[in-house]
């Protein structure tokens, strides 16, 4: 029986700083894709190719998402009481 009960532990993979490195990583393979794209663009070679970086770039975008939506969860006040 924990000395506390109603003390609510927080799981390692929700916290703040990992929803920050979470965020900062999927900013960079956002970029990352970016770049893909750009240069599968320019080249024609693999231009038939480009759907790697599109795909990456739609998994980044997605945990962007979800990290942003768990820092603000986490900084917004609680309401109640």
């Amino acid at each position: 029986m924990p000395a506390n009960p109603s003390r609510i532990v927080t799981p390692w993979y929700d916290s703040k700083a990992i929803s920050l490195m979470g965020l900062i990583l999927m900013a960079a393979f956002f970029l990352f894709a970016l770049i893909g794209i750009s240069v599968a663009c320019e080249t024609p070679e693999y231009r038939r190719h480009i759907f790697i970086p599109l795909a990456l770039m739609l998994v980044s975008l997605g945990g962007l998402v979800i990290f942003a939506f768990r820092l603000a969860k986490r900084s917004l006040p609680k309401g109640g009481s």
